[in-house]
């Protein structure tokens, strides 16, 4: 196992085996253990603090568990895996704890069977680990230590029911015995007083064993007169204080064995020394009272836990007879009770019900607890008694809340280690979640799915949603929405306001797991369809997701940190998917064991629920057998706090709000003021009551006090004066004994005194001399150290100065050796380039010819390949009646095989005949004279007769089959022949296949070569340009133009050039293509005429709406104008003349106003609009204006490359004539006055004008060639 920083260590268990008998025990008054889920716990009762072991690695569940009489250490069994096998060879003996505990530890224990561990009840660790042994089952059932604790009984399971006895000293199995048939074992014990006695009860029979040195004998008692009833349990009476028989003195009276067992009838039989002295019969008048299921001795009798949850108590009256003299009740419902046990000052009885519930009762106040009530004092801690279903936590409170198939739904403080509420519904919770505050939680059961709100002391429903079987529910992290699961449909819904926000549908099976992304903005889904998606909630949509059919998932969740997570499935792997959709697969663990992991069993049963709490401080792990295990998640490389300092530092961020009703708050005021009330009432009748008795009392406790005082202190005189006496002749005698012994005591102090004196000179004088010849040494190193350390820094310092002579020449070196390199690359790069110049005509011809020869072989390969697929189908039909005929030939040879074997048969036979006709030829002869030869003669000719008839019969047989074979070989031979024929023809065509291959890989080659020879062309070529760049550079200079172009030619052209006319399909493929743009742009310039007249007349019509509109404005103006007037010289007039007309101003001005207002908004849009309109039509005009230029420009480079003379035997291709002097290619550089600087001008091919939109030159980065149209040259 791989060691990793973080380890799980287990905390707490909520939980308790509740089929475990005798399964719970005090280690003392205030701790008892029992087994919970796979683990032993030791459990404080005082504080309820737990300290938690877990079971051994590779069991299966613990089955059985046992104290020792002195408390002191605690046997544990445990279960092998079903797959293992129940027979362990045993290992070597071993007198050493240290090797049997680290033997215990390993992890390469090979167990093979049931183990058995032993703890120390103090420290609880684990001592001893026995294994071993012909046991016959894979656990053991019950467990019993002897009473000096050397030994250890062990009850086997089904099916050999075995009996084993084991030495803990030797840690080694004594003996062995079957001690059932069939019936099933429930208990074994050892007897207390007689250390080899060993009894063992099951269903109808009781039976005793005596072990010796290395067996285990049965023996008869009167026990065996009751068996074929059940006995439940049985239990050994004895006194603490009476000796073991192994500890007895000859003159010792031998003690009484008593044993007391349990029927089922209801009978508690009485027997010692294994004879049956009497039975008790419990009252019947108890409700629920039946028989005796538990036995428990304590110190005045015994207690017994009966059906119906009744504890009785009885007492020992005589030697043979008991009283039950109180009883009471453990549980309301009555709930079977399968273990008590008693502290050893017996104040606490702790009881463990079938529903794996744990009970304290008060013991020493049993007498006032009533016969049919449960007492008041009795504290209870409820577990689950079933499957766990649903297990979640909160944030903001220390909460857990778990259901289970037991239809109770209980909530835990995880860090009290306590059980908040409990409720009981009255169907099965499928799924719960718990809301991040701890206030509500949502439950999913058959019918619907429930909200429900966390009061105080009550879970109470708030709102329904009719949504069946939820099988997983969950709040989002945020706690404003939760998911709930439908068969194959996931709803989300609004905490709040109960809305449906929307439907996740995708899965074709149900939806077992979901998880929410720690910002609720997406979910992880995965279904028993092997599918998870993960969901972008705002759109409702999947962004991710991973298909693997057969695989039912059960669980997925995310990281928090990253977008990976993992999943589980029924194969057993834990999956990982990153971002990037990349599949990781974990097996269950590394193969080679180098892996990192970390195994902790500490549940008994299928763990179906984990949850980590928000701190990711503990993880909370729930199993099928309803236990509920909490672990520490721990650094095992730093020191880690104490687990009470953590909580008191937690508790700081927990909220202590809790929800309570408003009808509720009132009714508690109301129930506390009537309590306050009656508290009053009764607090002063009691105050009353009590001065009452008070003073009886005062007065009743002056006259005892008075007898009492008189009678103590004659008494004491007495006393003293007989004491004091007894202690003076003791004092004499102690004082002379003392004496003597503190006069030897002082000589033997003296002598040591001076010896000691002695040894301390010696050793001073000593030390003295030592630490003058330590302080001369000390002086002398340090002396020879401060020499050499100085010799070695000015060692170092001439180095370093060397060193620094030596950088400063290297670096001189480097230099000079660059500039000679530079040169030298220089140099080589020129001979490069007027070497390679002379490829580049032939390379050119030989790819144009290369690349119709390629088209040949094209067509002939696929030719080729076609008569290929012919032949090969043909072949496959000849197989398969090749196939047929072979099925053929094997019938016929197994035919031939049987009739060969018939034959062989009946020559076998004939052989046989013959011998023994030989056989009675001879002994005619020998007995020529008792018997007649007419008599042997006839009878031979008979038997002769017979054996020629069968033998012709065989060959008319044989014959027709022999023919039969015959032609089938021949048939045979015939189509291996053909099979031949084909296997040839098909060779040749594989044959011409291979060369036309060949053929097609040497022109792939060739063409790899002209491409490369290509590629070293389109260098010489832009070099050209460049240098061609910078002759249009000297366009101004003459003398210098003149010069550069001779060194041009000398670098470029080293024979003579050659003219070629040119070629008239070129001539006319440059015809054509120049008609083609002039058309083109003849039909550009025509629209781009109409579309100006008709935004020349649209303009027009615009203006001239505008105008008109100018004017009815205008004419308004002078109207309000005229209006204006008239109201001034007319002021004189009447009031309502005046005020009509004031009435009549104001509307038309109000109406011009409006309408000049109207017209003015409408203008202002209009003119807006021709704006856009004007920019949109001067931009199109712009872009064909462009078009236009270009086209021309096309066709002066065409009228160019007509008059250009073919060139390419002897200068370098040019693919057509630019803006740059007359020459174009894509790119042209120019190189700047730094070197390694290059200006790069990208020019567009006409097929690329052509596709662009609006007719814009594009270019495409990293192409230096023309894209002709089709046909273009």
């Amino acid at each position: 196992m791989a060691t990793i920083a973080q380890s799980l260590l287990p905390n707490h268990v909520f939980g308790v085996h509740g089929k475990m008998r005798d399964g719970v025990h005090f280690v003392d008054d205030s701790t008892i253990v029992y087994c919970a889920g796979h683990c032993v716990v030791w459990w404080k009762t005082e504080d309820k603090n737990q300290k938690v072991v877990c079971g051994t690695a590779d069991t299966e569940t613990m089955t059985a568990i046992a104290l020792s009489h002195n408390r002191k250490h605690v046997a544990v069994a445990e279960s092998c895996l079903p797959d293992r096998p129940v027979v362990v060879e045993p290992k070597k003996e071993s007198n050493d704890l240290a090797k049997a505990i680290e033997m215990a530890k390993s992890v390469s224990l090979d167990i093979k069977g049931p183990v058995i561990s032993i703890f120390d009840s103090q420290t609880s660790k684990k001592k001893k680990v026995l294994m071993g042994g012909d046991i016959g089952s894979r656990s053991y059932i019950s467990l019993a230590f002897s009473h000096d604790g050397k030994c250890l009984a062990a009850q086997g399971g089904a099916p050999d029911w075995n009996l084993v006895l084991w030495s803990l000293e030797k840690s080694k199995l004594i003996a062995s015995i079957k001690t059932s048939t069939g019936p099933e074992v429930y208990q074994v014990q050892c007897c207390p007083m007689d250390l080899n006695l060993i009894t063992v009860i099951g269903d109808g029979f009781a039976k005793s064993f005596r072990s010796t040195d290395s067996a285990l004998r049965p023996i008869s008692t009167g026990i065996g007169k009751r068996e074929g009833l059940k006995f439940f349990n049985h239990a050994w009476l004895y006194d603490p204080s009476a000796p073991v028989e192994k500890e007895k003195e000859k003159g010792d009276k031998k003690e009484e064995s008593v044993c007391l067992y349990a029927l089922e009838n209801g009978e508690v039989l009485y027997t010692e020394n294994g004879e049956i002295v009497s039975s008790i019969s419990p009252p019947g008048g108890l409700p629920g009272a039946g028989f005796v299921e538990v036995i428990l001795q304590f110190s005045k009798g015994f207690i017994s836990a009966e059906s119906g949850a009744i504890i009785g108590v009885f007492e020992k009256v005589d030697d043979e007879s008991f009283k039950r003299t109180r009883s009471f009740k453990a549980d309301v419902n009555g709930t079977r009770i399968v273990s008590i046990a008693l502290s050893p000052g017996e104040e606490l009885l702790v009881c463990v019900l079938k529903n794996r519930q744990i009970i304290l009762v008060p013991f020493q106040n049993s007498e006032f607890y009533k016969p049919d009530e449960v007492p008041k004092e009795a504290t209870g801690h409820g577990f689950h008694s079933e499957a766990i279903t649903g297990l979640d936590v909160c944030q903001r409170k220390p909460l857990a809340v778990t259901s289970s198939t037991d239809k109770c739904i209980r909530v835990w403080n995880y860090l009290e280690k306590t059980c908040e509420l409990a409720k009981y519904f009255p169907q099965e919770a499928l799924s719960i979640s718990l809301h991040p505050s701890g206030l509500h939680i949502l439950v999913g059961f058959t019918d619907k799915l429930r909200l429900m709100n966390i009061l105080i002391d009550d879970i109470r429903i708030a709102k329904e949603f009719n949504i069946k079987s939820c099988q997983d529910c969950a709040f989002s992290n945020g706690g404003q929405y939760f998911a709930a699961v439908q068969s194959n449909v996931i709803y989300i819904f609004s905490t709040y306001s109960f809305e449906n926000l929307g439907n996740l549908r995708a899965h074709n099976g149900k939806v077992r797991s979901i998880w929410w992304s720690p910002d609720d903005t997406s979910m992880l889904t995965a279904g028993i369809d092997g599918a998870i998606y993960e969901w972008q909630l705002r759109e409702l949509k999947r962004s991710r997701e991973n298909v693997m059919k057969g695989c039912v998932y059960t669980s997925v969740v995310g990281l928090k940190d990253s977008k990976s997570f993992f999943a589980v499935g029924s194969d057993h792997k834990l999956k990982e998917l990153d971002e990037n959709s990349t599949v990781k697969t974990f097996l269950e663990r590394p193969v080679l064991g180098a892996g990192e992991f970390y195994e902790v069993q500490a549940i008994g049963s299928p763990i179906s629920r984990l949850v980590i709490t928000a701190d990711s401080s503990l993880l909370l792990c729930g199993g099928e057998d309803g236990a509920v295990v909490i672990f520490d998640i721990r650094d095992k490389e730093k020191a880690i706090a104490s687990h009470v300092a953590r909580h008191e530092k937690d508790a700081s961020h927990w909220t202590s709000e809790v929800l309570v009703l408003k009808a509720d708050l009132e009714e508690l005021k109301a129930r506390v003021q009537d309590l306050e009330t009656q508290v009053t009432e009764v607090q002063a009748h009691c105050e009353y009551q009590i001065r009452i008795k008070d003073e009886g009392i005062a007065l009743r406790i002056k006259e005892l006090t008075d007898v009492s005082d008189k009678d103590f202190l004659e008494s004491k005189e007495l006393e003293l004066e007989q004491k004091y006496k007894a202690l003076e002749d003791l004092q004499v005698v102690r004082l002379a004994e003392m004496e003597e012994q503190y006069q030897k005591k002082m000589l033997v102090e003296v002598a040591r005194y001076t010896a000691l004196e002695n040894d301390k000179e010696i050793q001073r004088l000593e030390f003295v001399e030592d630490r003058a010849i330590m302080a001369e040494k000390h002086e002398k190193a340090l002396v020879d150290i401060t020499d050499a350390y100085e010799d070695k820094l000015e060692v170092q310092q001439n180095a370093y100065a060397k060193l620094k002579e030596e950088a400063a020449q290297a670096l001189l070196d480097f230099e000079e050796i660059r500039r000679q390199m530079e040169e030298d690359t220089d140099k080589e790069i020129e001979d490069q380039k007027e070497k390679y110049d002379s490829l580049i005509a032939a390379e050119k011809e030989t790819v144009t010819r290369l690349k119709g020869e390629n088209g040949i072989m094209k067509k002939k390969f696929n030719e080729f390949q076609k008569e290929n697929e012919e032949q090969r189908e043909e072949l496959m039909l000849l197989f398969q009646q090749k196939k047929e005929l072979y099925e053929i030939i094997g019938s016929l040879e197994r035919d031939i095989a049987g009739l060969k074997k018939d034959v062989q048969e009946r020559d076998d036979t004939i052989g046989e005949k013959e011998k023994r006709i030989y056989d009675m030829k001879r002994k005619n002869l020998v007995d020529n004279y008792v018997q007649p030869y007419c008599l042997q003669d006839t009878e031979l000719e008979k038997f002769k007769f017979v054996l020629d008839f069968k033998i012709k019969d065989l060959s008319e047989q044989i014959e027709p089959r022999e023919a039969e074979l015959q032609d089938a070989k021949d048939q045979i031979r015939k189509m291996e022949v053909e099979l031949e024929r084909s296997h040839a023809m098909s060779g040749k065509k594989d044959l011409a296949i291979s060369q036309l291959k060949l053929k097609l890989q040497g022109v792939q080659n060739e063409e790899d070569a002209l491409r490369r020879a290509n590629v070293l062309c389109t260098t010489t070529l832009k070099h050209f340009q460049h240098d061609y760049y910078e002759l249009a550079q000297l366009i101004t200079d003459p003398e210098a133009l003149k010069s550069a172009v001779i060194s041009v030619f000398r670098k470029y052209v080293e024979d003579k050039v050659t003219l070629f006319p040119v070629d008239e399909e070129l001539e006319k493929d440059t015809n054509r293509q120049r008609d083609f743009l002039e058309r083109s742009v003849a039909g550009l310039r025509r629209k781009l005429h109409k579309e100006m007249e008709a935004h020349h007349t649209n303009h027009l019509h615009i203006m001239q709406d505008n105008v008109a509109l100018i004017k009815e404005l205008n004419e308004l103006r002078r109207e309000l104008k005229i209006i204006k007037l008239n109201q001034q010289k007319g002021a004189l007039a009447d009031g309502s003349a005046s005020q009509h007309r004031a009435t009549t101003a104001r509307k038309l001005t109000a109406l011009a106003k409006g309408l000049e207002d109207q017209l003015t908004l409408s203008q202002q849009m209009e003119q807006e609009n021709l704006r856009h309109r004007v920019v949109q039509l001067e931009t199109e005009l712009a872009s064909k204006v462009d078009r236009i230029t270009y086209l021309e420009a096309m066709l002066q480079e065409l009228e160019l490359v007509q008059n250009r003379p073919k060139s390419r035997g002897e200068l370098p291709p040019m693919e057509g004539v630019g803006r740059f002097g007359g020459y174009s290619s894509t790119t042209a550089s120019t190189r700047s006055a730094s070197p390694g600087i290059k200006k790069t001008v990208q020019v567009m091919t006409p097929s690329e004008a052509s596709s662009s939109p609006q007719g814009r030159p594009t270019s495409s980065p990293g192409s230096n060639k023309w894209s002709r149209e089709k046909g273009a040259p």
